[in-house]
Protein backbone atom coordinates (compact mmCIF):
# COMPACT_ATOMS: atom_id res chain seq x y z
CA UNK A 1 0.00 0.00 0.00
CA UNK A 2 2.60 2.38 0.98
CA UNK A 3 4.48 1.82 -2.75
CA UNK A 4 1.33 3.23 -4.37
CA UNK A 5 0.90 6.03 -2.60
CA UNK A 6 4.51 6.64 -3.67
CA UNK A 7 4.05 5.87 -6.64
CA UNK A 8 0.69 8.42 -6.85
CA UNK A 9 2.43 10.83 -5.17
CA UNK A 10 5.63 11.09 -7.36
CA UNK A 11 3.46 10.86 -10.51
CA UNK A 12 1.82 13.71 -9.49
CA UNK A 13 4.94 16.05 -8.96
CA UNK A 14 7.08 14.42 -12.06
CA UNK A 15 6.48 17.73 -14.89
CA UNK A 16 4.81 16.47 -18.29
CA UNK A 17 6.54 18.17 -21.38
CA UNK A 18 3.52 20.32 -22.78
CA UNK A 19 5.72 22.80 -25.20
CA UNK A 20 8.37 22.96 -28.04
CA UNK A 21 11.61 21.83 -25.76
CA UNK A 22 13.18 18.54 -26.48
CA UNK A 23 11.93 17.74 -29.53
CA UNK A 24 13.33 17.68 -33.29
CA UNK A 25 12.72 20.50 -35.87
CA UNK A 26 12.87 20.50 -39.48
CA UNK A 27 11.81 23.29 -41.65
CA UNK A 28 11.82 23.03 -45.09
CA UNK A 29 10.73 25.86 -47.96
CA UNK A 30 7.90 24.68 -49.73
CA UNK A 31 7.11 26.66 -53.51
CA UNK A 32 5.47 26.62 -55.60
CA UNK A 33 3.52 23.33 -54.03
CA UNK A 34 3.05 22.41 -50.83
CA UNK A 35 5.29 18.90 -51.75
CA UNK A 36 7.78 20.89 -53.45
CA UNK A 37 11.04 21.37 -51.21
CA UNK A 38 13.47 24.12 -52.18
CA UNK A 39 15.46 23.79 -49.12
CA UNK A 40 15.11 21.77 -46.02
CA UNK A 41 16.96 22.56 -42.29
CA UNK A 42 16.99 19.95 -39.75
CA UNK A 43 16.36 17.94 -37.64
CA UNK A 44 17.78 19.80 -34.68
CA UNK A 45 16.98 19.65 -31.33
CA UNK A 46 14.66 22.32 -29.59
CA UNK A 47 16.53 24.15 -26.58
CA UNK A 48 14.81 27.74 -25.45
CA UNK A 49 16.10 29.83 -27.62
CA UNK A 50 17.36 28.16 -31.00
CA UNK A 51 18.21 29.81 -33.85
CA UNK A 52 18.99 29.25 -37.30
CA UNK A 53 19.67 31.30 -40.60
CA UNK A 54 17.68 29.71 -44.11
CA UNK A 55 20.41 28.39 -46.60
CA UNK A 56 19.31 31.59 -48.76
CA UNK A 57 20.18 33.83 -46.02
CA UNK A 58 16.23 35.29 -46.09
CA UNK A 59 14.84 34.12 -43.10
CA UNK A 60 16.46 33.77 -39.68
CA UNK A 61 14.24 31.00 -37.53
CA UNK A 62 14.10 31.38 -33.29
CA UNK A 63 12.44 28.68 -31.34
CA UNK A 64 11.28 29.20 -28.14
CA UNK A 65 9.01 27.10 -25.67
CA UNK A 66 5.70 28.16 -27.10
CA UNK A 67 6.38 30.30 -30.18
CA UNK A 68 7.79 30.37 -33.55
CA UNK A 69 9.71 33.48 -34.69
CA UNK A 70 10.21 33.63 -38.36
CA UNK A 71 12.40 37.00 -39.18
CA UNK A 72 13.03 38.58 -42.92
CA UNK A 73 16.41 38.98 -43.24
CA UNK A 74 16.06 41.00 -46.87
CA UNK A 75 13.07 42.63 -49.18
CA UNK A 76 10.83 40.47 -50.98
CA UNK A 77 7.10 39.88 -52.72
CA UNK A 78 5.89 36.93 -52.69
CA UNK A 79 3.39 36.04 -55.56
CA UNK A 80 -0.05 35.02 -55.26
CA UNK A 81 0.25 32.53 -58.44
CA UNK A 82 1.40 29.59 -56.68
CA UNK A 83 -0.19 26.99 -54.90
CA UNK A 84 1.72 27.60 -51.82
CA UNK A 85 4.91 29.75 -50.62
CA UNK A 86 5.64 29.29 -47.37
CA UNK A 87 7.01 26.92 -44.71
CA UNK A 88 6.37 23.73 -43.11
CA UNK A 89 8.14 23.06 -39.69
CA UNK A 90 7.86 19.28 -38.86
CA UNK A 91 8.33 18.20 -35.29
CA UNK A 92 9.55 14.69 -34.53
CA UNK A 93 9.41 12.65 -31.29
CA UNK A 94 5.32 12.48 -31.25
CA UNK A 95 4.85 16.15 -30.50
CA UNK A 96 1.28 16.61 -30.40
CA UNK A 97 -0.01 20.06 -31.58
CA UNK A 98 -3.16 21.42 -30.82
CA UNK A 99 -3.41 24.90 -31.59
CA UNK A 100 -1.08 27.49 -33.67
CA UNK A 101 -1.97 30.95 -33.67
CA UNK A 102 -0.12 34.08 -35.26
CA UNK A 103 0.72 36.14 -32.25
CA UNK A 104 -0.02 39.74 -32.28
CA UNK A 105 3.43 40.71 -32.62
CA UNK A 106 3.44 39.33 -36.17
CA UNK A 107 3.92 42.18 -38.62
CA UNK A 108 0.74 42.91 -40.87
CA UNK A 109 2.61 42.65 -43.82
CA UNK A 110 3.44 39.18 -43.03
CA UNK A 111 0.60 37.79 -42.16
CA UNK A 112 0.83 33.85 -42.67
CA UNK A 113 -2.30 31.68 -43.49
CA UNK A 114 -1.59 28.91 -40.96
CA UNK A 115 -2.77 25.14 -41.70
CA UNK A 116 -1.07 22.66 -38.91
CA UNK A 117 -1.76 18.63 -38.09
CA UNK A 118 -0.27 17.26 -34.87
CA UNK A 119 2.95 17.19 -35.94
CA UNK A 120 3.68 19.59 -38.79
CA UNK A 121 3.11 23.44 -39.22
CA UNK A 122 2.49 25.24 -42.44
CA UNK A 123 2.51 28.62 -43.01
CA UNK A 124 1.81 30.10 -46.81
CA UNK A 125 3.39 33.58 -47.40
CA UNK A 126 1.54 33.53 -50.69
CA UNK A 127 0.67 37.39 -51.43
CA UNK A 128 2.53 38.53 -48.68
CA UNK A 129 5.30 41.41 -49.57
CA UNK A 130 7.75 40.89 -46.80
CA UNK A 131 10.34 43.84 -45.83
CA UNK A 132 13.75 43.02 -43.95
CA UNK A 133 13.08 43.15 -40.38
CA UNK A 134 9.30 41.87 -40.60
CA UNK A 135 8.44 38.89 -38.43
CA UNK A 136 5.78 36.12 -38.54
CA UNK A 137 5.52 34.96 -34.73
CA UNK A 138 3.68 31.50 -34.41
CA UNK A 139 1.63 30.66 -30.74
CA UNK A 140 2.10 26.74 -30.38
CA UNK A 141 -0.25 25.02 -28.19
CA UNK A 142 0.94 21.37 -27.37
CA UNK A 143 -0.79 18.59 -25.28
CA UNK A 144 0.96 17.62 -22.05
CA UNK A 145 2.95 14.45 -22.65
CA UNK A 146 3.83 12.60 -19.43
CA UNK A 147 7.97 11.47 -19.17
CA UNK A 148 8.41 8.30 -19.30
CA UNK A 149 9.99 7.88 -15.57
CA UNK A 150 6.32 8.74 -14.45
CA UNK A 151 4.54 6.51 -16.47
CA UNK A 152 6.89 3.71 -14.79
CA UNK A 153 6.42 5.14 -11.30
CA UNK A 154 2.47 4.71 -12.66
CA UNK A 155 2.36 0.98 -13.52
CA UNK A 156 4.45 0.56 -10.36
CA UNK A 157 1.59 1.72 -8.41
CA UNK A 158 -0.98 -0.23 -10.52
CA UNK A 159 1.19 -3.14 -10.20
CA UNK A 160 1.70 -2.56 -6.40
CA UNK A 161 -2.21 -2.60 -6.20
CA UNK A 162 -3.02 -5.49 -7.89
CA UNK A 163 -0.25 -7.38 -5.51
CA UNK A 164 -2.02 -6.01 -2.30
CA UNK A 165 -5.13 -7.05 -4.17
CA UNK A 166 -4.16 -10.58 -4.71
CA UNK A 167 -2.31 -11.45 -1.19
CA UNK A 168 -6.02 -10.11 0.74
CA UNK A 169 -8.11 -12.84 -1.48
CA UNK A 170 -5.56 -15.69 -0.86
Amino acid sequence: MVAAILAAVSFAAMPARANLIGADITTRSLFPTITTVQYAVGPTLIFDGVSGTSPDGAFTLTVHADQLILVANTFFPLPQVQTFDGVSFTFSNNLPIIDVTADPSTSSDFASKITFTSNVIFADFGGDTVNKGDQAVFDVTTAAVPEPGSLALLLAGVASFGLIRRRRRA
